[in-house]
Parts: C-alpha cells; structure tokens; sequence
C-alpha cells in the first residue's frame, strides 16, 4: 500500500512498520517562492517604500492593541458623540506620541536590553510635589531617566521648566 502525504512518499508494510521517501519535486515547487512574495498597489511609489508600509504594519496593529489594551479604549462609555470625538481624538495623539517615544527609543532598548513596560515604568517613577504654596518640586531625575528623555529629545531643564510654568 502507497500513500503520498504531503512531500513524502510513505510505504506501510503489513508487519505495522513503514517506509518513507523525500518527493523533492515536491518540496522543490514548495520551496521555490520561499522568502519571496508579490505586493501589488494601486499608487505611483516605490517599491522599498510598499515594502516598508507593508513591514510597519505589524506595528500598526500592535499600537491599535496598545489603544485598546493599555489605553482603556476598549468601550468607550461614552453617552455623546462630541465626547466619543474627544475621547477618540486623545487616544489619537497617546498613539502618535507612543509611536514617535517608540521609533525615538528603538536604539536605546536594544542597547539597554530593555522592553517599553520597563522604559514606561522608569519614566513614571518621575515625581512631581505639589506645595501648599502653588509651588511644584520635581525629583531629581535618575541618569537613566535623563537618557531616555535625551534620546526623545528632551533635557531636565525642559521639564523643570514645564512643571513651574
């Protein structure tokens, strides 16, 4: 008895013991597109640019689950449209600022080794006091918190300064 499954050929004897050979004709034409594939668009630009939108949009749909996951945008509980407008247009901007943080820090978390829940958390362990007096205070900023905001383009000053103002 001779059955082809897949890309091999298998042979059962009567004893319950088999036999099997490679079609490599098989795996061939299997094989023969491997790494390669066809993207067809209806627009005028190139096509290492409709390789890179294609490539960027795994991360497109990882920052629609950050919206809904991290964000709380799952429901929006909202009763009027203007609200669920507002809402939609803050989780809008959260996006391109989390996307913008994200292509601004790549090169530090591969240096670092470090994933962006710990980069969000080292961030967040920035303090900022409000005083009896109106005044705010800020924590002194660690070195690897001053790195981050370095690599986003932002010094101590700049945020001492936005948290008196």
């Amino acid at each position: 008895m001779q059955n082809g499954i897949n890309h091999f050929t298998i042979d059962h004897a009567k004893d319950g013991t088999f036999k099997y050979e490679r079609n490599y004709k098989k795996i061939d034409d299997a094989a023969k597109n491997c790494g390669f594939f066809c993207l067809l668009t209806n627009t005028d630009i190139g096509s290492s640019e409709v390789l890179d939108l294609f490539r960027r949009k795994d991360s497109i749909e990882k920052s629609f689950d950050n919206l809904k996951n991290h964000i709380d945008m799952k429901r929006l509980r909202t009763h009027y449209s203007n609200t669920t407008e507002g809402k939609m247009f803050c989780a809008f901007i959260v996006l391109i600022a989390a996307l913008e943080m994200a292509k601004k820090l790549s090169v530090y978390k591969k240096e670092k080794s470090m994933s962006k829940v710990a980069l969000i958390s080292e961030l967040e362990k920035i303090k900022v006091v409000f005083m009896n007096d109106g005044k705010r205070l800020m924590n002194p900023l660690t070195k690897t918190q001053r790195t981050i905001l370095a690599n986003c383009g932002f010094y101590e000053d700049d945020l001492k300064s936005y948290v008196n103002n």
